[in-house]
């Protein structure tokens, strides 16, 4: 599918962006700032602003996408993508709340991965297989 921009039912001010993974789920995700992830479990996205339909409709487009039983402390400044993503423009960390074990949040992620192809999660699968 490539990594095509995901398309938010809403508009850029309201707090929920849709994006439907490789199975046709839909999953809702609430932007925050990159630099302040939610102490949370879930699954995460480095998102950059893909531009805007015209109908103040933004896009975005997904540079990593990963899961973790707490989010503030995996997606925080340490992150080891996160300094690639903000050069690739990443403004926001898009978090789908998942509480349930980690082979159902990695199900979310692998399906949301299958669906966008972020450029920065094909690195980390080179790198793994190096």
């Amino acid at each position: 599918m490539g990594n095509r921009p995901a398309r938010p039912t809403v508009t850029p001010d309201q707090a929920v962006v849709t994006l439907h993974g490789a199975s046709r789920e839909i999953y809702g995700f609430t932007p925050f700032p990159l630099d302040a992830p939610p102490a949370i479990a879930g699954i995460y996205a480095f998102a950059a602003p893909a531009g805007a339909d015209g109908g103040n409709t933004l896009y975005w487009r997904l540079l990593f996408v990963g899961e973790t039983g707490d989010i503030g402390g995996r997606a925080g400044a340490t992150h080891e993508w996160l300094a690639d993503a903000k050069k690739q423009g990443a403004t926001r960390l898009l978090v789908h709340i998942c509480s349930r074990d980690e082979d159902f949040r990695r199900f979310i992620e692998d399906d949301i991965v299958a669906a966008f192809d972020p450029p920065l999660n094909a690195l980390q699968r080179r790198a793994a297989a190096a």
